[in-house]
């Protein structure tokens, strides 16, 4: 009980310290490349698959989808934004060894059909064989041939590679410029030393020329709309909360919220609750530094651009991907709100004038 939320919040953004100057920066278009049944076909073909690719019943002309399915994988191709494709292969034998509940005997008169037990069903626990998994080296080995064979470039310097007693993966970010962009490959492995998913993209990378943009200082009114957030590569991410960077701030407006760790105990009686403010808790958050980065984000036709954008750090510990083109230069989204009709209902409707 200590931990229900009394309350919401609400966060207002204010810029401290950040530059007031605008730039420019270059925008790329990352474009669908190939013919998506066809790269079903070269994926299949590369994981030893049989079968043809089919059209997915919930495929629309806006944002089509394709697969290969079968009792033990299936592949798949989204033909939209970046056209990613995903790979996936299980070991049935992890589905065998569970024994069906007993069955009681039927009474006599009752035929000849008996009723389970109140018993579950009880199933053989698997444990780990981290024999069965390839090295960290073999697995750079190994998804190197893979994704040579997909067309997807393969660094190992780039690499990322990582491995437990239950399995492992090797992810290769793309390159643009020699820097790591936020479309990633990945190729895993399962606790049976087998190949179990993969996934990529099918795209080309078209510089659109540069643009102006706006300051990091302008950019922090964009973070309440979420049509302006952007997508880094993920290593930035890895190396960011590797780190266990949190502010104390953070840790302590938490504690006070829930009232901190000892402020309830198991032999005193529960505080009464207070009734729910009407309005949420306005919560004041300092951006306070920021770095340039280049972004993924989608248009407001599904496309997927690469566009300047900020990483704004605030004080409360975490960090926002705002893009920093000027407005009208990428095509955003139609803005949604939640309009709540009564307790029990809510509707996301687009916002009046647009």
């Amino acid at each position: 009980s200590a931990m229900i939320w009394p309350g919401w919040f609400e966060y207002n953004y204010l810029a401290q310290g950040l530059s007031a100057e605008g730039g420019s920066g270059e925008i790329f278009e990352v474009r669908k490349k190939g013919n998506p049944t066809q790269i079903l076909r070269n994926v299949a073909a590369v994981f030893g698959i049989q079968g043809e690719p089919k059209q997915d019943d919930w495929s629309t002309a806006e944002y089509p989808s394709y697969s290969i399915s079968g009792e033990d994988f299936s592949i798949s191709i989204y033909w939209s934004g970046p056209g990613g494709w995903y790979f996936s292969r299980w070991n049935q034998d992890y589905f065998r060894g569970c024994a069906e509940p007993a069955m009681e005997e039927p009474l006599e008169g009752e035929g000849d059909a008996g009723s389970t037990t109140d018993e579950s069903y009880v199933c053989e626990e698997i444990k780990p064989e981290p024999g069965l998994i390839p090295s960290e080296q073999a697995m750079l080995s190994q998804a190197e041939g893979l994704f040579s064979a997909l067309g997807v470039e393969f660094d190992r310097t780039l690499a990322r590679v990582w491995r437990d007693d239950w399995g492992g993966s090797v992810s290769m970010p793309m390159i643009l410029d020699g820097n790591a962009i936020p479309l990633e490959s990945y190729i895993g492995w399962g606790s049976d030393g087998q190949v179990s998913y993969a996934s990529g993209y099918s795209v080309e990378i078209i510089s659109r020329g540069n643009f102006d943009t706006i300051s990091a200082q302008d950019a922090v009114a964009r973070i309440s709309d979420w049509r302006w957030y952007g997508s880094v590569a993920s290593s930035y991410y890895e190396q960011y909360y590797a780190t266990g960077v949190v502010s104390e701030s953070a840790v302590e407006r938490d504690a006070a919220v829930s009232g901190g760790e000892d402020s309830v105990s198991g032999d005193e009686p529960m505080p009464v609750e207070p009734e729910q403010p009407v309005e949420p808790e306005l919560i004041d958050v300092l951006v306070n530094r920021s770095e340039t980065a280049l972004a993924a984000a989608y248009d407001g036709s599904g496309n997927m651009w690469l566009v300047p954008a900020y990483i704004l750090h605030n004080d409360q510990g975490w960090f926002d991907v705002i893009l920093a083109v000027e407005e009208g230069v990428i095509q955003l989204p139609e803005p949604y709100e939640v309009m709540p009709l009564d307790d029990a209902e809510v509707m996301i409707s687009p916002r009046e004038g647009n």
